[in-house]
């Protein structure tokens, strides 16, 4: 499957203006490791947009953090709703998990959420 390959520009929040407008008009769901924010795009496809701030750890963390996201996105896409933009904000336990574990815990927001398609 040539689509989970990549993940190009296109499928990620990118400006701030994005993510402010995520924060202050898309819907939230609070999970134990990651804070999960979504709002309907216009687009055919759904984005990311990653947040880790420096209390989880110094740039080595955050890092890692941010591509264990990108990778269990990358991988799982294609399961998500389409015509929506996600924010996600790692909480301090979040450090405890592995990649298997991190994918389990978006499913699980985005699920409690709604945009998992069947």
């Amino acid at each position: 499957m040539t689509h989970n390959k990549c993940f190009p520009k296109s499928n990620r929040v990118t400006a701030r203006k994005e993510y402010q407008a995520i924060y202050q008009t898309g819907s939230k769901v609070v999970h134990r490791c990651l804070v999960l924010y979504f709002k309907p795009n216009q687009l055919d496809r759904v984005r990311l947009g990653i947040s880790v701030s420096k209390r989880i750890g110094n740039a080595v963390v955050r890092n890692r953090i941010k591509r264990l996201f990108r990778e269990a996105f990358r991988l799982n896409r294609h399961r998500y709703r389409p015509g929506y933009d996600l924010v996600c904000i790692a909480r301090k336990p979040i450090l405890k998990l592995n990649s298997d574990q991190l994918v389990e815990q978006l499913d699980k927001a985005l699920n409690k959420a709604g945009l998992i398609s069947l």
